[in-house]
């Protein structure tokens, strides 16, 4: 499909996949933050239905895979002290992946030349393109003036972290999470430890 000059905002897989689709055919232009953060949490999709929307064979696959696989290979869950202990790696029915890997991986084999870091406050100011795609997230749309949001239902969840040194003793491939149930409370708390690398840990 020839649309012709394009403008993609953002760092994520979506301004990747972007990317990947339409740089064959168009003139595509990338617009990155320098300082954007991905979370260390790997995500996983249906193996098949993904890369077949890629139109990619199982040699593609596999480079892929390879390229993009976590630093996290194992999952522990605790529930009430009872421990459970999950492989999350690639197979036949799931892909699993790191975010950072995959957007950088879809980017970089798109091949394009324009890749500009520049923090984009304003939508308005880009000009010179047939059509923008806006992948920046919610943070950022939320401050751009051009963009109306309103809070329709408060956030069913609430996350709180830190980063810190990471203990030796740590694993530095498993991902923790850990649960005590307590009828008193109306609400449920689940805790965790991420290693993120670099000696540091998410907690």
């Amino acid at each position: 499909m020839n649309i012709g000059k394009i403008a993609i905002l953002g760092n994520g897989i979506s301004a990747g996949l972007l990317a990947y689709l339409l740089a064959p055919k168009n003139e595509v232009t990338i617009l990155k933050n320098r300082n954007y953060m991905f979370s260390p949490i790997p995500e996983i999709l249906p193996r098949e239905i993904f890369f077949n929307a890629l139109g990619m064979n199982s040699d593609e696959q596999n480079t892929i895979i390879e390229n993009t696989k976590s630093h996290l290979t194992n999952f522990i869950l605790n529930i009430n002290n009872l421990e459970n202990k999950i492989s999350i790696n690639s197979n036949e029915k799931y892909y699993i992946y790191d975010k950072e890997k995959l957007a950088n991986y879809l980017l970089s084999t798109s091949n394009i030349e324009d890749i500009r870091y520049q923090s984009i406050e304003d939508i308005k100011a880009l000009d010179n393109f047939d059509l923008i795609f806006d992948c920046r997230g919610k943070k950022s749309l939320i401050n751009d003036p051009n963009y109306h949001t309103r809070i329709i239902l408060p956030a069913r969840t609430k996350c709180s972290y830190i980063i810190a040194e990471c203990p030796e003793k740590m694993l530095e491939n498993t991902m923790s999470f850990w649960k005590k149930n307590n009828k008193n409370l109306d609400y449920k708390k689940t805790f965790f430890a991420i290693p993120i690398g670099n000696n540091k840990i998410s907690i």
